[in-house]
């Protein structure tokens, strides 16, 4: 008797084991950057959006779902979609949970919507919380950090710079 392929479950949690290259605190799936799963026999396909377009580490990011998924016996196939951008919004409360304990916020843009783009003006005007102490008295220093993907921002009341993950 042969065993049974791999399940679309299986495959979400190994893709679950992937970090973000630039974000090693948290998974591709914790981040909401994975899309779609399918499993058909021993092919695997898998949709994925990063968090920009042109995001340098999107190759990275495949090789290591290819790499995952092959750890499971199945051939994969990656796609690579922008049908639905990323934004911060769509990160899991465990993976806000990781990302608050190093010291890094998803912010809220003007009017409440998660990670909505709206340019430099938007990105200070946003109300970012603290992830240290909570408050909502922030002003952006920097619109760019360590990568394209996240701004630095310094609390008013705690003094302390932090980095805002932000969709661009």
């Amino acid at each position: 008797m042969t065993p049974a392929a791999p399940t679309a479950a299986e495959v979400w949690a190994a893709l679950d084991g992937v970090n973000d290259p630039e974000l090693p605190v948290i998974s591709i799936v914790q981040l909401g950057m994975i899309r779609d799963v399918r499993v058909e026999g021993l092919r695997c396909t898998i949709v994925f959006s990063p968090t920009f377009i042109g995001c340098p580490a999107t190759r990275l990011i495949s090789g290591e779902i290819e790499g995952a998924v092959r750890g499971l016996g199945l051939e994969p196939e990656v796609q690579v979609s922008f049908a639905q951008p990323w934004s911060p919004g769509q990160i899991s409360p465990k993976g806000c949970a990781a990302l608050k304990a190093a010291h890094i916020s998803m912010g809220r843009e003007p009017g409440g919507a998660e990670g909505s783009p709206g340019g430099l003006e938007a990105l200070a005007k946003a109300r970012v919380p603290c992830p240290r102490c909570g408050s909502e008295d922030t002003e952006l220093v920097s619109a760019f950090g360590a990568t394209r993907c996240r701004a630095v921002r310094r609390c008013l009341p705690c003094r302390n710079l932090f980095e805002q993950l932000k969709a661009t």
